[in-house]
């Protein structure tokens, strides 16, 4: 990931998360460059798209916001802070304005990443009426997942999950890789 070039704001996202999480900062160049995409690729109302000029979708801002949230504290990185002001106001903007309790919840959930004031509080309002997250976006709250009807009781709900619903955007993978981390936690 550090070795190749992003092509999208997703991508870009990918390559600041795994700089973040590397022992020791690493891969100077290609946080350089997914900054600069980010940069260039951010709508003008704070979030971003799937690729250059595309509309803001708040899944993509929500990844790219808890990138550059893990991105921050790091030694020696020349952090963007007018990026960062206008993503975190995007972000918001886009809780606020979406309708889909999905979005709100990967929202709610990078908000509180990004230490913003009003985290809590989203986080609590789409714990409270979300109804039917999926179990990555229960996870991402730190809400227990729901246990499939199919599930033994044995079996924690996360894991068991298999399938997807309209809205979901999280795959069978990633909630499992999520749930599996938020056990080692």
């Amino acid at each position: 990931v550090l070795e190749s070039r992003p092509d999208g704001p997703e991508e870009a996202a990918e390559t600041l998360a795994v700089a973040a999480a590397l022992p020791a900062p690493g891969g100077a160049g290609a946080v350089r460059d997914a900054v600069a995409l980010l940069a260039r690729t951010q709508n003008a109302d704070g979030g971003w798209g799937e690729g250059e000029d595309a509309p803001t979708d708040p899944w993509v801002s929500a990844r790219v916001l808890c990138a550059l949230a893990a991105l921050r504290p790091l030694p020696g990185v020349l952090f963007p802070e007018p990026l960062w002001a206008r993503a975190l106001a995007g972000a918001e903007r886009l809780f606020a304005a979406t309708d889909s309790w999905e979005a709100r919840a990967w929202l709610a959930a990078a908000l509180r990443g990004a230490g913003h004031p009003k985290a809590a509080e989203r986080v609590a309002e789409v714990a409270r009426r979300g109804i039917g997250l999926s179990p990555y976006a229960r996870l991402l709250l730190g809400v227990p997942p729901e246990a499939p009807e199919t599930a033994r009781a044995d079996v924690d709900p996360a894991v068991a999950f298999s399938g997807t619903r309209p809205g979901w955007r999280a795959s069978p993978t990633q909630t499992l890789a999520a749930a599996l981390t938020a056990r080692d936690d």
